[in-house]
C-alpha cells in the first residue's frame, strides 16, 4: 500500500478521493474530507474545495470543463499510481 503523501500535494488529494470512492457511508465520507481539509493551508484549502465541488472556474467566467467523475477518477489513478484495490 502507498504511504500517505504530504497534505498539500496532489497525491494527498488523489489518495483522499480514493478513500472517498471506497467508502459507502456518507458520514465516513464527510469525516475523510473534513480530516483532509483541516490539514491544508488557506491557499490549498480553496483549491481542494474547488476540485471537490467540481467547479474550478468562477461561475461568471462561463467556462466549463465537462469532465465527468469517472474520467477524473481514471486520471487521478493514472497520475497517482493508485488503483481500484
Amino acid at each position: 500500500m502507498m504511504s500517505e503523501a504530504q497534505d498539500n500535494s496532489f497525491l494527498a488529494f488523489s489518495q483522499t478521493c480514493e478513500k472517498i470512492k471506497n467508502t459507502m457511508s456518507k458520514n465516513m465520507k464527510i469525516e475523510i474530507v473534513s480530516e483532509y481539509l483541516r490539514r491544508l493551508d488557506d491557499e490549498n484549502l480553496k483549491v481542494a474545495c474547488d476540485l471537490f465541488s467540481g467547479q474550478i472556474f468562477p461561475p461568471w467566467e462561463g467556462i466549463e470543463v465537462n469532465v465527468g467523475y469517472s474520467t477524473l477518477l481514471d486520471i487521478l489513478r493514472e497520475v497517482s499510481g493508485l488503483n481500484d484495490k
